[in-house]
């Protein structure tokens, strides 16, 4: 295949671009291209001016290559270099390459802010950690005197100003037919029979239309990795773009706090993401079970006392039923789902679990499939490690984030934040959290699955389960640990308190 020359993302193609539209909102946003790449790619962002207006020519751009990711602008007529990443980008102990993946299917997002002057790009979820490459004309706000950043603003009023629109433009080293004929070339070369076949199945992935590769590939056309590759293509790019009306600046905080309790230093502090501020969806789980608790004043005995009793004793309900759990092939991986009310039909599974994570187990690296979630941490601690896309199971590179909840805090989850993750208790006795999920009205796939990262590091599907519902646990464990504790002598919760 013919390969963009060392000048491809030093000016603008003539040719035209693969993808192209409107920021959302005048003059910024972000954008995220979900996308298989073989070659180079660069993005530019333009004033939406009528050619030969003052201005009209003006741009800036990101190329992504197989060695580096680089800014530019073209200003005042002259293209100038702005800044360049090369190799491998790092944000703390996260570190990834600026690069393309080849074949590889990655989330390549640029932040176009026109208010603080500043670019990002970067690959992965959208945040801090996986921000490749940043530049900002003015720096920090206040950190330039005010007449120079007015007249930085005034210089570059057509590429940032709010009150000219611009449009994004996504460009790859040829021209369509040139990329089609290319890859038909290179199956040809390979060995394939009919290049007319090919270059029609060729043109058909490009068109956005993958059956006609997997009818001729059922016909016994071409080979199943040709076909994969070639249904691989970039042109047909709508569904696989993102757009977010709102640059990213910087990370919300996973640990939620209630806006109700909020202090001035809590609101001057980057610490918590304020529950007021949680997406709709989380917002109805949050209140939902905020309030929640493991032990009730009305029970004989405190139920959290009952499950530590079960999950320790050999024999015992929980005991038993985590010794026979292999759902992913690897006993430390094991932990109890305790259903919590119907399956109402718009979450993967039941939307509120009780989960009981025993000493020393956890659950695979696993994404809860686009939708929204809150956990709230009711007995003990565990640690959460949040992981970028894709992730693997033994590959620490991919590991962006570790923090411990605690009992009395909340987390959550969006198809954008915190997504990804696996749970571990690191502690000596267990921890119980209630988790709950549900998808945002406006996602049109309610996918029943969560994927997970399997040992092999392929991505599987686990349909979520129930060891118990609530009900029948309780009783269960509280039977069990009322009759211990009568063969101890001991006295139930009631009776000590009449005492």
């Amino acid at each position: 295949m013919q390969m963009a020359g060392k000048d491809f993302g030093a000016y603008k193609p003539l040719h035209k671009p693969t993808w192209e539209k409107d920021l959302p909102v005048v003059g910024q946003g972000v954008f995220i291209f979900n996308m298989v790449r073989k070659a180079p790619f660069s993005i530019f962002v333009s004033p939406k001016l009528e050619e030969g207006v003052t201005g009209a020519d003006e741009w800036i751009s990101l190329t992504v290559d197989d060695h580096t990711a680089t800014f530019r602008e073209h200003h005042n007529g002259k293209t100038t270099v702005l800044k360049r990443a090369n190799t491998l980008a790092k944000n703390g102990d996260y570190k990834q390459a600026v690069d393309y993946a080849l074949r590889q299917k990655i989330a390549y997002w640029l932040s176009y802010n026109r208010d603080l002057l500043e670019l990002k790009y970067g690959k992965g979820y959208v945040m801090t950690q996986t921000t490749c490459l940043d530049y900002g004309y003015i720096g920090k706000p206040g950190s330039l005197p005010e007449t120079e950043e007015k007249s930085i603003r005034d210089e570059y009023k057509y590429l940032f100003s709010p009150t000219i629109r611009r449009t994004i433009e996504l460009y790859d080293p040829l021209p369509r037919a040139q990329l089609i004929n290319s890859y038909a070339a290179k199956i040809l070369a390979a060995g394939a029979k009919e290049y007319a076949r090919l270059a029609a199945i060729v043109a058909g992935s490009f068109g956005g239309a993958p059956m006609p590769v997997r009818t001729q590939l059922q016909a016994g056309v071409v080979e199943k990795d040709e076909a994969d590759d070639l249904a691989k293509t970039l042109i047909d790019v709508e569904k696989q773009v993102q757009l977010m009306a709102n640059p990213f600046v910087t990370n919300w905080a996973p640990i939620v706090k209630n806006s109700q309790c909020l202090s001035l230093d809590d609101l001057d502090s980057e610490k918590y993401t304020f529950s007021a501020s949680l997406p709709d969806a989380c917002q109805e789980l949050y209140n939902n079970v905020l309030s929640c608790k493991l032990d009730c004043d009305s029970d004989p005995y405190p139920l959290s006392d009952a499950i530590e009793y079960s999950i320790n004793t050999e024999g015992a309900l929980l005991w038993t039923t985590l010794k026979n759990k292999d759902e992913f092939d690897d006993p430390t991986q094991i932990y109890l789902r305790v259903t919590l009310g119907p399956d109402r039909g718009k979450s993967a599974g039941i939307p509120y679990v009780l989960k009981i994570w025993p000493s020393q187990c956890g659950c695979p690296i696993h994404n809860h499939s686009n939708c929204y979630a809150v956990i709230n941490f009711i007995h003990g601690a565990i640690d959460i490690e949040i992981f970028n896309k894709p992730a693997s199971d033994h590959d620490s590179t991919n590991h962006i984030m570790k923090f411990t909840a605690h009992k009395g805090q909340q987390t959550w989850i969006s198809p954008d934040w915190f997504q990804t993750h696996r749970l571990w208790n690191s502690t000596p006795s267990y921890c119980a959290t209630i988790q709950c999920y549900q998808y945002s009205k406006a996602d049109t796939i309610y996918w029943p699955y969560f994927d997970y990262v399997s040992d092999d590091d392929t991505i599987e599907e686990f349909l979520p389960n129930s060891d118990f519902t609530f009900h029948d646990m309780k009783r269960q464990v509280m039977e069990e640990y009322q009759a211990y504790m009568s063969g101890c002598g001991a006295p139930a919760v009631k009776e000590r308190k009449r005492n």
